[in-house]
């Protein structure tokens, strides 16, 4: 069984790096948007927010901690990926510009 999923991970890895990198090479970031951003979205898969799955949080309140509380290297705060298009996961396809602009993704068709 060990051997089925090792090999099972392997070839849907390969699979998603595959087809992914040959829609982004024709649609670019749209392709990312689309084809990995909302199906994580959709699907609930806790990587979407990828700093807070990895622990980032964690490790700055340790940093923090052992530096006194100030801190130049923190990997969390308002300059993170998570901070920056949080809008766009609560409505698809825009971004907050933090000026009160919004930029709205349109996709091609």
């Amino acid at each position: 069984c060990w051997q089925f999923i090792t090999l099972a991970g392997f070839h849907g890895n390969a699979l998603i790096i595959d087809t992914f990198a040959k829609d982004f090479a024709s649609r670019g970031m749209l392709a990312y948007v689309e084809k990995i951003q909302r199906e994580e979205r959709n699907n609930g898969v806790d990587t979407l927010a990828h700093q807070k799955w990895s622990g980032a949080n964690y490790y700055d309140r340790v940093l923090r901690t052992v530096q006194g509380g100030i801190t130049s290297t923190a990997a969390m705060g308002k300059r993170v990926t998570e901070e920056q298009f949080q809008e766009s996961w609560t409505r698809p396809g825009t971004t907050n510009m933090g000026d009160g602009g919004v930029v709205i993704a349109k996709a091609r068709m």
